[in-house]
């Protein structure tokens, strides 16, 4: 959960705190890539995390270990881009509050409804078509143990289960 227009807030009051960056490997400055003078970089790690679990564009990571290459590899870009002087600052959200772990399991329980439902349509599609002598469409393999996005939620059977 976020502060409401904190951002929009920050950046009207810090109108040089934001900088718009587009490198390549051959920018310089004073032979060093970078977006200029910066002492310190504050990374909310959320930002990272979930792209790299769950990334739009291209197949997810099929294992935890690509997971976290990916987000070390982000952050080195980053670090490539911004290089800090003096701090980098990650942060990573810790247990969230209750009315916010009541509201995603709510969602969760959700989810695993409607995914349990598509399974039982899907199944009753393939046996209409069997009657039918159609052959139906190869059934999609899982998407891999990482494709539930329980895995990175604190405090999940499966966030529990991913350490041990």
């Amino acid at each position: 959960m976020g502060v409401p227009s904190f951002y929009a807030w920050v950046k009207k009051r810090y109108p040089l705190m934001v900088q718009h960056v587009h490198h390549t490997c051959s920018d310089s400055l004073d032979g060093q890539a970078g977006a200029g003078p910066v002492d310190n970089l504050y990374i909310d790690m959320n930002g990272i995390i979930h792209p790299c679990f769950h990334p739009e564009n291209g197949e997810p990571p099929a294992t935890e270990q690509e997971c976290f290459e990916a987000i070390l590899a982000y952050i080195d870009a980053l670090l490539y881009i911004v290089r800090p002087r003096r701090l980098l600052y990650l942060a990573v959200d810790g247990p969230a509050p209750r009315a916010k772990m009541n509201q995603q399991r709510g969602r969760r329980f959700k989810s695993a409804a409607e995914a349990e439902q598509k399974k039982r349509v899907e199944q009753g599609l393939r046996d209409e078509w069997a009657r039918q002598g159609k052959a139906p469409p190869p059934a999609k393999e899982g998407d891999g143990p990482l494709s539930d996005s329980n895995i990175i939620t604190p405090g999940t059977q499966a966030s529990s289960e991913s350490r041990t």
